[in-house]
């Protein structure tokens, strides 16, 4: 009797466990919203888009692209084997009409802050006061997932970049569920 107990005990501890390394992102949010912590942000400054999921920004005097972690728009730019698409013209000519030059936003990272182009990675947001641990306010000044719910866009996820994976997995599946 006392090794059933000790097996179901192993097992409910795996299970757990299990469940705590898939789902860190949604953890990590539960406990900084519960301490009310929010991750710095960097304010920078619009230069350009250069496609509907990099624009290039200042931060502090220097120009550096920005590529938004957690979505993927269809090629528009640089393309190879004619991979540009109409839809990927849609999205940068979107985010244009979204975005003016010298606009400010402010800029989280995730984990990784480059990329292997020496690009920053990170979430653009529109609003510096904006709660990062509120889905609404994440939907509504999160510049991403604007992006995703407004144009040509799937979610894309890199390892460790996970933060919002979970409300950007939410509003992919609201915007299938709508288109359909």
């Amino acid at each position: 009797m006392k090794k059933k107990k000790r097996l179901i005990l192993i097992v409910i501890l795996t299970v757990m466990t299990v469940h705590l390394v898939r789902h860190r992102s949604f953890y990590r949010r539960l406990v900084r919203s519960l301490l009310g912590i929010q991750n710095p942000v960097t304010e920078v400054t619009v230069v350009r888009v250069v496609d509907g999921d990099t624009v290039t920004v200042s931060k502090n005097g220097e120009s550096v692209n920005v590529r938004l972690l957690g979505i993927d728009t269809p090629e528009s730019t640089n393309c190879l084997y004619n991979d540009c698409t109409d839809e990927g013209e849609a999205a940068s000519r979107y985010l244009q009409a979204l975005l003016k030059k010298g606009q400010k936003l402010y800029l989280e990272y995730d984990e990784d802050q480059k990329d292997k182009y020496d690009r920053e990675l990170g979430y653009l947001w529109l609003k510096e006061d904006a709660d990062q641990n509120s889905y609404r306010d994440f939907e509504a000044y999160c510049l991403n997932a604007v992006i995703l719910k407004n144009t040509y866009c799937d979610t894309l996820f890199i390892w460790p970049n996970y933060r919002y994976r979970s409300w950007l997995t939410k509003i992919q599946r609201q915007k299938q569920y709508y288109s359909c």
